[in-house]
C-alpha cells in the first residue's frame, strides 16, 4: 500500500539532542515520544522522503500529534544518520559492504531500518 503524500513516509527517523532513533512509522515514533518533551523540542523527527516531522501537544500529558514540513536539507538528516551508524553498537550490525561515509540517504535509511521497537517511554495510567 502506497502511503498518502500527507503522511509520513517510513522509516522515520527521530533525533533527541543527538541521540537517534529509527522507527518503522510514524504511529511507533509518536508511540515512543512523550508529550512533555514533545513541548520542551527536545526532538527533531524527518521521514524516509527527507521531509521534516513537526511534533505537537497541547498539553505535557495530552497526545502527541505530527504534521509534515517541507522538504528539509538533505544533508542534515544524512548527517543524523552517518552519526548514529558510526556508533559501535550499531556499526556491528550493519552490512560490512556498506561505507557509512559514502553511502546514499536511501542506502543508510534501509540498512538503519529496525528490525524491532525501542520500548515506549510512556508512563502507565
Amino acid at each position: 500500500m502506497t502511503p498518502k503524500l500527507s503522511e509520513p513516509v517510513g522509516p522515520v527517523v527521530l533525533d533527541e539532542r543527538g541521540d537517534t532513533y529509527v522507527f518503522r512509522s510514524i504511529r511507533d515514533l509518536v508511540g515512543y515520544v512523550e508529550a512533555i518533551d514533545v513541548r520542551d523540542g527536545i526532538f527533531e523527527a524527518f521521514d524516509a522522503a527527507d521531509r521534516p516531522i513537526l511534533l505537537a501537544a497541547a498539553s505535557d500529558r495530552s497526545p502527541v500529534t505530527y504534521s509534515l514540513g517541507s522538504a528539509a536539507d538533505p544533508e542534515r538528516l544524512r548527517g543524523i544518520l552517518v552519526r548514529y551508524a558510526r556508533h559501535p553498537r550499531i556499526a556491528a550490525t550493519l552490512p560490512s559492504s556498506l561505507v557509512v561515509e559514502d553511502a546514499s540517504l536511501e542506502n543508510l535509511l534501509a540498512a538503519l531500518s529496525p528490525r524491532e521497537q525501542p520500548s515506549p517511554r510512556r508512563n502507565a495510567g
